[in-house]
């Protein structure tokens, strides 16, 4: 259960690396803890994409084998925009990119050999409401399996 750097790292490499339109590969961060109140948080330059760990890392007793454990490690794909006309069309965009690149698929570079995508709620209603922020989130939950100890 010690991979989350290496799979927060490979989260980020695969976003920078879909190009998606108006994100500057220096806007794809990640922070150490999910953010509370994301309305209420500065940015510099947007849109950005923040990648946090989701929660604990979770174990299932019935999968692995006899000498490896299936661990899942949940992460937060977190994608903000200032309000803008149109803007719907490219978070909604984004999202499917996003999933495409990640769901079901194995996480290069990394010990997580399947991704699935829970989306979260189109638009954030705190960040919305305090900022006029769009925030749009999903969870990627990355299943790996690790010998045992």
């Amino acid at each position: 259960m010690h991979h989350w750097s290496q799979l927060l790292e490979g989260v980020r490499q695969t976003i920078v690396t879909l190009q998606l339109p108006e994100l500057a590969a220096g806007n794809v961060l990640v922070l150490p803890a999910p953010v509370e109140r994301p309305g209420e948080l500065p940015v510099q330059s947007r849109p950005a994409v923040w990648i946090t760990p989701a929660g604990p890392e979770q174990s299932d007793p019935d999968q692995g084998t006899n000498c490896t454990d299936d661990i899942v490690y949940p992460v937060l794909v977190a994608s903000l925009f200032d309000d803008c006309p149109d803007r719907l069309s490219l978070v909604t965009h984004w999202r499917a990119r996003l999933a495409g690149a990640f769901h079901q698929r194995p996480l290069a570079g990394t010990s997580c050999f399947r991704v699935t995508v829970v989306p979260l709620d189109l638009v954030d209603r705190s960040a919305w409401a305090t900022r006029r922020l769009w925030l749009s989130q999903i969870r990627l939950l990355c299943l790996t399996r690790e010998p045992r100890e």
